[in-house]
């Protein structure tokens, strides 16, 4: 209750790109940063991060928080197939990635800017010829390229496309609660990815602050508001 918290938020590679640009020109003034997967080990490597073994840390899994203890995640997003019940009957609708090649979905597919979860889960699982070959395959099946996961899924809610490839599960699931014609389908793989993983800079202006807050946030306390919100 005595910290007074002022944050700002964006997608994922605009926080990685104001952390790096700001601690290369000495003004990261940050106390504690929620960097996205695919930028936290580039932040960590380029020695922005501090060490901080909080004893909150034990509560996660060792395969996704950073073994030295210089960052750990708060929550996982899962990559998964989502389609319109109104455009797309339980006949029609896909079971799988390969199902999205078909003919019959040319134009009817909609794809995120920036869609990194799944595509590292197609590289790990298929290798990156396969991985290639596939996205080229979605070329040609006149794949759209939307910016923002939420817009696609809204977009999908809407009627605009029929099918989200990599639509983020927990997107679509609220959607679907708040009466959206969306069903989700887990495909092989359902990439699983940490959301925003929590690390203090070496920066930071409070650091004891900045810990305490961060044990809050891994605390059980703490991972309930993030589960509800």
């Amino acid at each position: 209750p005595f910290l007074k918290a002022e944050y700002w938020r964006a997608g994922g590679d605009r926080v990685g790109a104001r952390v790096l640009t700001e601690f290369r020109a000495g003004k990261l003034q940050a106390d504690l940063v929620g960097l996205a997967f695919d930028v936290v080990n580039e932040i960590k490597g380029a020695g922005i991060l501090a060490r901080y073994g909080s004893p909150e840390r034990e509560a996660y899994a060792d395969m996704f928080k950073d073994a030295e203890g210089y960052f750990t995640p708060t929550n996982l997003i899962h990559a998964v197939i989502g389609y319109n019940t109104k455009l797309v009957s339980p006949r029609e609708a896909p079971k799988d990635y390969p199902d999205l090649l078909k003919p019959s979905w040319n134009g009817s597919l909609a794809i995120d800017a920036e869609p990194s979860r799944a595509l590292m889960g197609w590289l790990k699982a298929w290798g990156e010829e396969k991985t290639r070959k596939y996205l080229e395959g979605l070329a040609r099946n006149g794949v759209t390229v939307t910016r923002g996961h939420t817009l696609q899924a809204q977009l999908i809610c809407a009627g605009e496309y029929k099918l989200g490839i990599e639509l983020y599960l927990y997107t679509a699931a609220q959607m679907q609660r708040t009466g959206c014609p969306i069903n989700i389908v887990y495909p092989n793989p359902t990439t699983v990815a940490s959301a925003q993983s929590w690390a203090i800079p070496v920066t930071a202006p409070h650091p004891h602050a900045a810990a305490l807050l961060l044990d809050y946030i891994l605390s059980a306390e703490g991972a309930e508001l993030v589960a509800e919100h």
